[in-house]
């Protein structure tokens, strides 16, 4: 979801976190595994980051199921061969509002799923140049993807 679709959708679970009087916001980010990790926001720091962000250290992307690094600490390219994944560089969360979803569970409790950005929206984070939507961040997993959509080579099996 991008552009003026995401604005007015974000206004819409904005005003429904305030209607219900949700205390917590739950955020959550799957990593490459299938893990869900997360971050429990009040209802004003989870309604600010659908537009601003939210800073979030990107060394989940170096831990195993086990929870343990797999890549040499500060491996240049973060052991992926990604320049910009060297250091453990944080990343920017962007919650989704259209996964917005009130947990039955969780007392006054809200639950959205976040897209992962390296770059972040808005003035708040002038270092990273201007971004006007969505649209133009740059997907951390974007490189990694491509990899995986390359063509496999075709084995050829031969019977004797």
């Amino acid at each position: 979801m991008a552009g003026s679709g995401r604005a007015a959708a974000a206004e819409e679970v904005a005003a429904r976190i305030g209607e219900l009087g949700l205390r917590t916001v739950r955020l959550a980010v799957v990593d490459q595994h299938g893990i869900p990790r997360g971050k429990m926001m009040s209802p004003e720091a989870a309604i600010a980051a659908m537009s601003d962000g939210l800073d979030f250290s990107g060394a989940i992307y170096s831990l195993d199921t086990g929870n343990q690094v797999f890549v040499p600490a500060f491996a240049a390219g973060g052991g992926f061969g990604i320049d910009e994944l060297t250091g453990f560089p944080d990343v920017v969360l962007v919650p989704d509002p259209s996964t917005f979803q009130v947990l039955p569970w969780a007392d006054r409790t809200g639950w959205m799923l976040t897209d992962v950005f390296r770059e972040a929206p808005g003035p708040r984070y002038p270092h990273k140049g201007p971004v006007k939507s969505t649209l133009q961040f740059e997907s951390l997993l974007a490189k990694p993807m491509e990899k995986v959509a390359e063509p496999v080579p075709t084995l050829v099996s031969v019977r004797l």
